[in-house]
């Protein structure tokens, strides 16, 4: 009986404090004394009762603007309302202090926050990533204005999480089309996931080249074109065939230690079988292009030779027969050609067939959206 009592008094002076405390918050509400209100917003902020001062600030705002006090009132709010959860709101917030404060007190603050609060509003990787697209824009532009900043490090670190969930959603859509093959569509029509696969995955290494799924993004492409070869229609077998042949080539140089290199083996040899059935197959290009006539006499010559052929002879054979149609029926006076520096089996196939090293032709041409260095090689006419 004693115990109920007590609990029911208890209950009582609870229930008064509650009563009390809201009768002096709506009284505050009511107030005309911005003066008490900022006081009361400020003890209510520092106490983390964010939902009390949220009402209050938002009036201080308009109140005290341009002032010192307005000013702490808008950079109080945006945090309020982040530490409500409220995201959206607290990044306009921040947005508005600072476009408004730009030199302010708090204002590198509530440039690290606009990012902050995009960032953790920011969708799961199946999801749209516009709002993870601003959340990149918004450290990024932190970082160049506040270069030595107090937070520069987990700026940086929410950049490369962001990011990570960009490649996350490009890896999800690349494995998605893989996984659909031809329900959709099919090679007959003139495209299907495959290619949209392989397409996603090219697109993702060009975008984020040191991704930690760039292996993954690999045997994607790689598969992605086995597969598109091995469900085309004759007439484009065989270039597809030889595609996915130098793509799992490439593959194995790059990751020979994959889960995935027996998966590529098995493919060469599926292509290589394809090849003894399909003798006629293509395996490499020589073009002699930008003809000049008149004071040069002269052209630029470029090639490509599948990777399965390498080391066999047959670039420096058909590179020499083109040369001398080169010299001997077009009769001109002098060919160039171009190799990346590192490129060293393009070097010394140029140098067995006679070209002679000129130089560096320094940011001569894009490559995988970057410009490169190329060395410049010419040979002139024996005769």
């Amino acid at each position: 009986m004693r115990i109920m009592k007590k609990l029911t008094l208890i209950a009582s002076c609870v229930a008064l404090l509650l009563s009390s405390c809201a009768h002096e918050y709506n009284q505050v509400l009511k107030s005309g004394d911005y003066t008490y209100k900022y006081e009361y917003a400020k003890q209510s902020y520092a106490q983390g009762k964010y939902s009390r001062a949220i009402p209050l600030l938002q009036e201080l705002v308009t109140m005290k603007k341009g002032s010192t006090e307005g000013e702490e009132c808008l950079y109080m709010l945006a945090m309020a309302e982040y530490g409500m959860k409220d995201y959206e709101t607290a990044a306009e917030y921040f947005k508005k202090y600072y476009s408004s404060y730009p030199k302010g007190k708090f204002a590198e603050n509530a440039k690290y926050f606009v990012g902050e609060s995009l960032y953790q509003n920011a969708p799961e990787p199946r999801l749209d990533q516009s709002t993870t697209i601003t959340a990149i824009a918004a450290f990024q532009e932190f970082l160049d204005l506040y270069p030595d900043a107090r937070l520069k490090q987990q700026a940086t670190n929410r950049l490369f999480a962001l990011q990570d969930l960009l490649v996350e959603k490009e890896y999800k859509s690349a494995k998605l089309y893989f996984d659909m093959g031809t329900y959709f569509g099919n090679c007959t029509s003139g495209g299907n996931n495959y290619e949209a696969c392989i397409v996603t995955a090219q697109n993702a290494l060009k975008d984020y080249p040191y991704s930690n799924r760039r292996e993954e993004f690999a045997s994607l492409i790689m598969k992605g074109k086995y597969e598109l070869a091995k469900m085309s229609v004759e007439k484009k077998q065989l270039e597809r065939y030889q595609d996915a042949e130098d793509e799992c080539y490439g593959f194995i140089n790059e990751y020979p230690d994959s889960k995935d290199r027996a998966l590529a083996e098995k493919y060469i040899e599926k292509c290589k079988q394809y090849e003894k059935e399909h003798p006629e197959r293509i395996i490499g290009t020589i073009c002699v292009h930008h003809i000049t006539r008149g004071f040069s006499e002269q052209c630029e010559v470029g090639y490509k030779f599948s990777s399965a052929y390498h080391h066999r002879g047959y670039a420096t054979e058909s590179l020499r027969f083109i040369m001398d149609l080169v010299f001997r029926d077009l009769k001109l006076h002098r060919a160039m050609a171009w190799a990346l520096p590192d490129n060293t089996a393009s070097i010394r196939l140029l140098e067995r067939v006679g070209f002679v090293y000129e130089g560096i032709c320094h940011d001569y041409m894009m490559l995988n959206q970057k410009w490169r260095d190329h060395a410049q090689f010419c040979m002139i006419n024996p005769d």
